[in-house]
């Protein structure tokens, strides 16, 4: 079947998270209009998400913050989750 994203509020990405089992991938655009994705841990401190990142994405989310997360389904063939931030 087709796959969708469905778009999730941030009191509701906090319970999410806890339930993937997989760490998510972030998602940024480049200078040059190309997609920069990387395998990133996520972790709440106190009201904030604290993602880890290298120089690269950082930069693409500083000139660019509308980012998006990514989880990899669990399982091969299985459904995986977004969320968009900015």
């Amino acid at each position: 079947g087709a796959g969708m994203s469905i778009a999730v509020g941030l009191d509701e990405l906090r319970t999410r998270i806890d339930e993937l089992t997989t760490d998510p991938y972030l998602l940024t655009v480049g200078d040059d209009g190309r997609a920069h994705s990387v395998a990133v841990a996520v972790e709440w401190r106190g009201d904030e998400l604290v993602i880890s990142s290298g120089g690269t994405t950082r930069r693409n989310a500083t000139s660019r913050p509308l980012v998006a997360l990514l989880w990899p389904p669990p399982e091969r063939g299985g459904r995986c989750g977004s969320t968009a931030l900015t």
